[in-house]
C-alpha cells in the first residue's frame, strides 16, 4: 500500500510539473483583437509625413547602362514602295526630334532603330518604333507622326480574321467601322 501512496505522489508532483511547462493556448479571438490593434496603430503611423528621399535626376545614358538599345520594325513586300517614297519625311523627325540612329537593312528588310549617347528620353525607341510600324501598316506619314508627338497615344492591331467570318461579312463588317455615316455604326458580328 506505501507503494501505491508513493506512486500517487510521484504522479501529482510530476502532474505539478508538467503545469509549469505547458505553455497557454491562445485563443483566435485573441489573436485577431490583437492583429486589429496593431493595424490600428499602424493606420496611425502612417498618417505622420514620412520624409521622402531626394534623388537627382537620372540621364537616360545612365538609366539604360550605358548599352545601346535597338528595335527592328519587319516591312512586308508590299510597303517597300511607299517606304522608299517617303524615307525622309520617317527619317527626319527620328533622327532630329528624338535623337536615334536609323537605318533600313536590305537583307533582312526590317528597319532597325538604334539608341546613341545624345539620346534623352527614355521612350523615344518605343515612339520611334510605334512610328515606323503605324507607317508600314498604312497609316500616312503625317497622321503617325501623332505617335511622337503625343506621349500617351500607343498603337494597336488587331485581325479582323480572328472570328469565324465569311469573306463577304468581314468586309461588311470593316465597312461598318470605316463608315462614320449614323445609319451604320461600328458592328462587328
Amino acid at each position: 500500500m506505501d507503494t501505491e501512496t508513493n506512486k500517487a505522489t510521484e504522479m501529482s508532483s510530476t502532474m505539478d510539473d508538467n503545469t509549469d511547462s505547458f505553455e497557454k493556448v491562445k485563443t483566435k479571438k485573441s489573436q485577431k483583437r490583437r492583429r486589429e490593434m496593431g493595424a490600428m496603430e499602424m493606420e496611425s503611423e502612417d498618417t505622420i509625413a514620412r520624409k521622402r528621399p531626394q534623388f537627382p535626376p537620372i540621364s537616360g545614358d545612365k538609366l539604360t547602362g550605358g548599352t545601346d538599345e535597338t528595335r527592328k520594325v519587319p516591312v512586308p513586300a508590299h510597303r517597300y514602295t511607299p517606304l522608299k517614297e517617303n524615307w525622309l519625311k520617317i527619317f527626319t523627325p527620328i533622327v532630329e526630334n528624338l535623337q536615334l540612329q536609323v537605318r533600313f537593312n536590305l537583307k533582312t528588310r526590317n528597319v532597325e532603330i538604334k539608341t546613341c549617347k545624345e539620346t534623352q528620353d527614355i521612350g523615344a525607341l518605343t515612339k520611334a518604333a510605334d512610328f515606323v510600324k503605324a507607317f508600314i501598316l498604312g497609316f500616312q506619314v503625317e497622321d503617325a507622326l501623332a505617335l511622337i508627338r503625343l506621349d500617351e497615344l500607343f498603337l494597336e492591331t488587331f485581325d479582323v480574321t480572328d472570328g469565324k467570318l465569311c469573306p463577304d461579312a468581314a468586309a461588311v463588317s470593316l465597312g461598318g467601322c470605316v463608315d462614320f455615316s449614323p445609319t451604320s455604326q461600328c458592328f462587328i458580328p
